[in-house]
């Protein structure tokens, strides 16, 4: 795979990622309550949202690039 198509994965698995993260209640009302803790202002949250979404990408590249688990189980 060549840098661009990775960064093309990249953007894709993020994508994904952020539309799983924004549909999870669960997941916001945590992440709300960590900007709320810190002191950290409500307009960080799409920033912190699309940090994690964009973390979540990098993790399934890397696995994905050392080959993954080969069987399930």
């Amino acid at each position: 795979m060549n840098s661009n198509q990775k960064e093309e994965f990249r953007y894709w698995y993020a994508g994904l990622a952020l539309q799983g993260l924004l549909s999870n209640t669960k997941y916001m009302e945590k992440k709300a309550l960590e900007l709320k803790v810190y002191n950290l202002g409500e307009n960080d949250m799409e920033r912190y949202v699309a940090v994690d979404a964009v973390d979540c990408a990098n993790a399934l590249i890397a696995e994905l690039e050392k080959g993954g688990r080969k069987c399930c189980g």
